[in-house]
């Protein structure tokens, strides 16, 4: 964020954020984890907004690595002789 001041979300608010689809007991166990970066300074639990977004979005993935052409194919059974004509 532009200007240095960082926004924090209460957990509820992150609950919130996150459409109740994780419950208020993982967030405070992603804070325990290191995984969300948070602060008490108020009594309650503050998340870094960034940290929670960082979260939802996730490591940048790399490019598809390129496709290898797959290894020659052998027939099944004997391999057939050539007929010779006379």
């Amino acid at each position: 964020m532009s200007g240095g001041l960082k926004s924090y979300l209460s957990v509820k608010q992150c609950v919130a954020r996150l459409n109740g689809s994780v419950s208020a007991k993982l967030i405070y166990a992603l804070v325990a984890r290191g995984r969300l970066r948070a602060n008490r300074a108020t009594g309650k639990l503050l998340v870094e907004e960034d940290s929670l977004i960082d979260l939802m979005e996730g490591p940048p993935r790399p490019p598809p690595a390129a496709e290898e052409p797959p290894p020659p194919r052998r027939g099944r059974g004997r391999p057939k002789r050539e007929m010779e004509l006379w």
